[in-house]
């Protein structure tokens, strides 16, 4: 079974393998620079644990559970 960015915790880092997110969401990934080979790491969850905080290329981001089951990492 492939891992996903919501299956790391907190402090984890990953580097993406694929996105699987249908086109326009994929492509909203890609234009965040959440591309293929890119590694990330998993800084805060909201209180509900979601969404979550990740950092990558120098930046933070915050994205949905729903939406993060969808990037596939090693």
């Amino acid at each position: 079974m492939s891992k996903t960015l919501c299956d790391l915790q907190i402090g984890s880092t990953g580097i993406i393998v694929s996105i699987t997110a249908p086109l326009s969401i994929k492509q909203r990934f890609m234009d965040m620079g959440l591309v293929k080979g890119t590694s990330v790491t998993i800084e805060k969850l909201a209180p509900l644990g979601n969404p979550m905080q990740i950092s990558l290329k120098g930046y933070s981001l915050c994205v949905r559970k729903e939406d993060a089951k969808y990037i596939l990492i090693a």
